[in-house]
């Protein structure tokens, strides 16, 4: 009997090892490796702001000499967040440089995510993302 629930276990844990390993994103080498780490001990988690009515949460999720990447969420209660263009109202400064976005999320209703992404021309080593004109006025995101 200790023997078919070691065969057991084993067979689950190799299937759960099998099913992380086919699931990460596909992509090159070099993709993978120009991801920055955005755990607590990076200082690049994610930072959050809930003035207002308006919640924004965004967290680095690619920072290398040629993009800076944001997962962003953007929820509410209250507010219809289709009037607002992330495009238009969201900027990366850096090394002292500003760059708009080059892809930003349509917001519409009230729970949005997706990836605001930044050109940049060097890998910053500090950088502040700036939303205006939300509800509460202006969002300051800053990390090291």
């Amino acid at each position: 009997m200790d023997n078919k629930l070691l065969f057991a276990v084993g067979a689950v844990v190799i299937v759960v090892f099998l099913a992380f390993v086919f699931a990460l994103p596909k992509g090159s080498e070099e993709t993978n490796a120009a991801q920055t780490s955005t755990g607590a001990g990076s200082g690049m988690g994610t930072k959050t702001s809930d003035a207002g009515s308006v919640t924004v949460d965004l967290t680095p999720v690619i920072v290398n000499e040629r993009e800076v990447s944001f997962t962003i969420g953007v929820n509410t209660h209250s507010v219809d967040l289709s009037g607002y263009d992330l495009g238009e109202l969201a900027t990366l400064a850096y090394d002292g440089k500003t760059a708009e976005p080059s892809s930003a999320p349509s917001l519409s209703g009230h729970h949005n995510t997706g990836t605001l992404r930044f050109a940049v021309d060097k890998q910053p080593s500090s950088f502040s993302v700036t939303i205006v004109n939300l509800p509460a006025g202006e969002r300051v995101f800053a990390w090291p």
